[in-house]
Parts: structure tokens; C-alpha cells; sequence
């Protein structure tokens, strides 16, 4: 495109979420365009830093998001299957935390620990959810001060909570003041329950259970979650390249122009906060509005000096939205027998989620090790085993496994971030020991069966992330160390201290989001702005068929 052009949104970047996001914003009467960030040899890149075409392949799991119906992504070849829920919390004496997606058998496990845990387990959800509203009172951004900062917020935030009743006010002061073992303590009696969900709810936040103000991220998954089960998956059929591909016809079908051949090179401001987006073949785009969908990073680089605010651009700078864990991979002749005393879970499902992080303890001391710059010695560990014919194995290393072999996919939290490459092949070997020595004890000669193993830092993670759709860093926008009132030291909002200027690229939380609801989220608050303030959003473009460039 060697032609200026005028729009009313520019979407910089080539996720599901990005596209998700063009989508609703021309259904919504935006003019919309979608400049295109990625190449095929990232593409590449990634595929030989997983081992394989993993991006698009085993990685593909999901949770149901309103996106999917409002865009009719079924219709546009979008297929997908139920995938049990099942979480399993690994103990080296072999009796297995199990939890389903079955209330009644969720309950009938739990009371084999705690008979009163199994009574609690379905009140805490419940009461967590009820207060929800703590979450949307909590800061939007790294230029907005918390609600601790804002007399009126605070005193809203108080009234409300006095009216509640003695047990919930006191689970709302853990939520807004404490770390999630206080939280934990209080709701229940069994140590191997509290680890389950400390686990399930502080994974990729790199913080500890006793980390000041980790109990709000316990509310945060209380409110992702069915009352008292796991929470369903979903898989896509033909992977992340299918539903990417899916996504993109609906977003041409809503009228979305899409820009393939020229990237992004710099972003201006003009009169009334319009934006021009200059792009590397010489064209131009004006804009009333440019969403960034990238590593926040990057925006830097699409901006003249001076424009962000110092603060703000210190965020950027400084901040560390890597992902907070590796990733150990292990090609094995064939699927490992669990250790089971209960006999509670199938020794050959694929369908589990398996941790290893037995008590709050291990946890923290986990969390300790890695805040110390240090790869945990005994990390806390999420890991599930694929088909082996999803992953091929590592760059160069021979084709797939037999028809009995699988890849067991091990992500070790807390793990050193920004080694760079060559400390990478040094620290790497160690992710897959650490992670096999973690491993061993709950099934049954598993480094017997190990033919290959490859490590994935925090960093290649990140491009595959990128590569799916997904948001980046959680660890970049989470209150790991504030209570909740407060700001958290990076942003989880979406508007930018620049009018019309909005990024979204490290405020999801990966799978555990439903399916585009960034996107859809950040189209509404686009569409809201603009309406606002009398220009597109209110029908002025309406939506035709889309194109691409």
C-alpha cells in the first residue's frame, strides 16, 4: 500500500486477539484496519524453538468465549471438542488431589482429606464470587492510582464492604490486604487443598503464596471457575493456524481490511489526537484511533521520544513481561504409568493437568529461590502429556515417535528470566533435570522412557504466545507485591496516557481467558471512547465485506 489512507481504528499486530478486536470494531461502525506485525520466519523460529509445529498443535486448548457465537466463527470453519476437566496435584505418597468438572465427585474427593473442607469447598467459591465487585473497583492502568489513593473510590469500596455479612467481611479484608496463605488458612484445614488451589490460582504470576496482596489473585480465579469444579477446556480441532484462519474470515466478513505486505514503522499524533501510522512501503494511515496489540515494548519503538509521559514510558521500559516460567519437554516411547495409591486417576489419560507443588511451603520456597535470581531446586511444576505426533521433537532432532509415544510438556514456574541465549544453553539442560527429578517420583520409570528431551525459555514461550494470539507477561500486570486497592506496579488497563492511543499486548492471562475476550473487551472500550466523543463508533462506517491489501 503506497497510498494514504483514512480509517477511524488502526490494529497493530496479527493475533486472534487483534483480530477478534477488528472484528467487533467494524460490526461496531468503525473503518477499520489491521497492519499485519509478523513474518514467516518468526513463524519458523518458534516451530524450532518448541520442537515442533506446538504453536499450532498441542498448545491449542482454550476456554469458551461469547466471540466465538457474536461472530459466527463455527460457520467460519472454527471447529473445536470438549476436553475433560481434570486436575490432579501431585504427592509422592501417591494419594492424588483429584478435581473434575463433577461437583459431587469434586466433593466426594475432597471429604477423603477433610470432611469439612469438602462442606467449605463450594462456600468459598461462592463467597469469592460475591465479591467480585472488589476486582472492578481495582486500578486500569499504570496512570491511574489505586482505589487506596482515591478518598471517594475508597470510601465507596468501604461502605460496601461493611454491609456484608461477618465472614464475608472478613474474606474480603484477606482479599484486599493479605497474601493468599492467609486467605487459604482461614477457608480450610487441609494442607494438600490449600496447595491445590494456591497453585491453581498463582500459576505464571511469579509470586508466592505469602506474597503481600496474592490473595486477590485467589478472587481472580474464584471468579474464571465453576462453583466447587475445574473449569472446562476446549481444543481446537485443527489448532491455533485453524482457529487464527477462522477468525480472519470473520473479521473480513465484517468488513476489516487486512495489510500484509507492509509493516508498521511509526506511530504520530496529529490535530484533535488523530494518529497516522507510517508503514515500511511508504504509505500512510490516518486514524481516529490505534490499538497496539504487541509486547508493550514495542510500542516504544513505534513512538518519537517524549510523547509518553516519563513515568509511563519508564513502565515500558522497565517492565519484565516475559513469561515467568520454561518449559521442559520430554519425547517418551510411551505413556508413563501414574503412581496412584487411590486409584483415582487413569494411568493412561492424556485429558489431566498434573502439578507438583504438594504444600504452601513448597511454594513459597519456590518462589524464594527464583526471586533470588536462582532456578528453583524443587520448582512448581504444571504439566500434561500429548499425543507424540503433535510435536515432532526439537530442531533437527528426527521425526516424530511411534504410535505408543507421547511428549510430556512440564512448565517449571518461577524460572530465571533474560538469560539470553547463550547462558539459555546453559541454564536449559538444567529446566529438563530439575523438572525430571521433580517428575520421577509420581510415575513409574519415566526417565526410562525419555528418548529425547529440549527446554524452552521464558522468552521462546513468549513468541509462541505471540505467534497463537495470545497476551503476554502476566507477571507484568498482576499486584504481585501491593495489596489490590493499590496500583499495581505495571498496568492491566488498556487506555494509554495519549488520547486514541490504546495497548493491550500484556493485560491477558493466556488460556485462562476465554476465547477473544481481550479483544472483544478492548473493541468495546474503543467503540465507548469514540462515541463519546462524537466520532465513529455511532454506525458512521457502516461494516461491508473486508479485504485485503
Amino acid at each position: 500500500m503506497t497510498v494514504s489512507e483514512f480509517c477511524d481504528c488502526v490494529i497493530v499486530g496479527d493475533g486472534i486477539d487483534a483480530l477478534v478486536c477488528a472484528a467487533y470494531l467494524s460490526r461496531g461502525g468503525c473503518k477499520t484496519v489491521l497492519v499485519t506485525q509478523r513474518v514467516e520466519e518468526d513463524r519458523a523460529a518458534a516451530a524450532a524453538d518448541s520442537g515442533g509445529p506446538a504453536p499450532f498443535g498441542a498448545g491449542s486448548l482454550f476456554r469458551y468465549g461469547p466471540a466465538i457465537r457474536e461472530l459466527n466463527l463455527r460457520g467460519h470453519g472454527f471447529a473445536y471438542r470438549a476436553r475433560p476437566a481434570v486436575r490432579v496435584s501431585l504427592h509422592p505418597d501417591g494419594d492424588h488431589v483429584v478435581v473434575t468438572g463433577n461437583a459431587d465427585e469434586v466433593r466426594r474427593e475432597l471429604h477423603r482429606f477433610s470432611p469439612a473442607d469438602a462442606d467449605a469447598y463450594t462456600r468459598y467459591f461462592r463467597a469469592m464470587r460475591r465479591l467480585g465487585w472488589l476486582v472492578r473497583r481495582s486500578p486500569q492502568g499504570a496512570s491511574e492510582a489505586g482505589v487506596a489513593d482515591r478518598a471517594a473510590e475508597l470510601r465507596a469500596v468501604l461502605r460496601q464492604a461493611a454491609r456484608l455479612p461477618d465472614r464475608e467481611l472478613i474474606t474480603a479484608a484477606a482479599v484486599l490486604c493479605t497474601g493468599a496463605r492467609s486467605l487459604l488458612d482461614s477457608w480450610f484445614a487441609s494442607d494438600r487443598l490449600k496447595a491445590f488451589l494456591a497453585g491453581e490460582a498463582l500459576s505464571g504470576a511469579g509470586v508466592g503464596p505469602s506474597t503481600q496482596g496474592s490473595a486477590g489473585l485467589l478472587l481472580d480465579h474464584a471468579l474464571h471457575a465453576p462453583v466447587g469444579e475445574a473449569a472446562p477446556w476446549l481444543r481446537a480441532v485443527d489448532g491455533w493456524a485453524g482457529a487464527h484462519k477462522a477468525v480472519e474470515a470473520a473479521a473480513l466478513a465484517c468488513g476489516v481490511t487486512v495489510h500484509r505486505t507492509a509493516q508498521a514503522q511509526q506511530i504520530t499524533r496529529g490535530k484533535g489526537g488523530r494518529c497516522t501510522v507510517a508503514l515500511s512501503d511508504g504509505g500512510t494511515i490516518e486514524a481516529a484511533a490505534v490499538v497496539h496489540t504487541l509486547d508493550p515494548r514495542s510500542l516504544l519503538h513505534l513512538l518519537d521520544d517524549g510523547v509518553l509521559p516519563d513515568g509511563y514510558r519508564s513502565v515500558l521500559m522497565d517492565g519484565d513481561f516475559a513469561m515467568p516460567f520454561a518449559e521442559a519437554r520430554f519425547r517418551l516411547r510411551r505413556l508413563p504409568r501414574l503412581r496412584s495409591r487411590a486409584g483415582a486417576v487413569s494411568a493412561r489419560s492424556t485429558d489431566a493437568q498434573f502439578s507438583v507443588g504438594p504444600t504452601l511451603d513448597y511454594l513459597d520456597s519456590a518462589h524464594s529461590q527464583a526471586c533470588r535470581g536462582s532456578l528453583p531446586l524443587h520448582p512448581y511444576i504444571e504439566c500434561r502429556i500429548t499425543a507424540a505426533d503433535v510435536t515432532a521433537g526439537p530442531a533437527g532432532g528426527g521425526g516424530a515417535a511411534g504410535e505408543e509415544g507421547a511428549v510430556l510438556h512440564a512448565r517449571v514456574q518461577c524460572a530465571t528470566r533474560g538469560q539470553g541465549a547463550a547462558s539459555w544453553r546453559t541454564v536449559g539442560p538444567c529446566v529438563t533435570q530439575r523438572a525430571l527429578a521433580a517428575l520421577e517420583p509420581h510415575w513409574e520409570g519415566l526417565s526410562s522412557l525419555v528418548e529425547e528431551s529440549w527446554a524452552l525459555s521464558p522468552e521462546a514461550l513468549e513468541r509462541e504466545a505471540l505467534l497463537r494470539g495470545e497476551a503476554v507477561g502476566r507477571g507484568g500486570t498482576l499486584p504481585s507485591v501491593d495489596p489490590l486497592l493499590r496500583a499495581p506496579a505495571l498496568f492491566g488497563g488498556h487506555r494509554t496516557p495519549l488520547q486514541n492511543l490504546y495497548v493491550y499486548g500484556a493485560s491477558g492471562t493466556g488460556t485462562a481467558t476465554p476465547f477473544g475476550a481481550t479483544g472483544r473487551t478492548v473493541a468495546r472500550l474503543v467503540l465507548d471512547d469514540l462515541e463519546a466523543r462524537g466520532g465513529a463508533g455511532a454506525g458512521v462506517h457502516p461494516a461491508g465485506g473486508g479485504r485485503h491489501a
